[in-house]
């Protein structure tokens, strides 16, 4: 029996508040790997510490991870490969919001 294909939708949980109050800490995000990562998604991407959370936001040719805590947004020095996934749903305080 094979495992997971790398395209199908995964789940992860938001450790921290970074993303608050649209992600809260502890909640549950659905990720879609094939998912089309556009300006103003939320998506999951890999950054120099690790995947992250944040909105994605596109200048010209330049990507950028914008998290809610008052940060610079983090660029993306590969761009659109540095995309791990776009986030479809969330599941907060046992409430499930899809944000596609």
């Amino acid at each position: 029996m094979s495992g997971c294909s790398s395209l199908e939708p995964f789940a992860l949980q938001v450790l921290d508040d970074s993303m608050a109050p649209t992600f809260p800490a502890q909640s549950i995000i659905i990720v879609d790997p094939s998912g089309h990562a556009t300006a103003g998604a939320y998506v999951v991407a890999h950054v120099s510490g690790g995947p992250s959370l944040g909105e994605l936001q596109i200048r010209g040719s330049a990507w950028f991870l914008a998290q809610r805590a008052g940060n610079e947004p983090v660029p993306l020095s590969d761009g659109p490969r540095a995309i791990v996934g776009v986030v479809t749903q969330c599941v907060a305080d046992g409430v499930r919001r899809h944000l596609d």
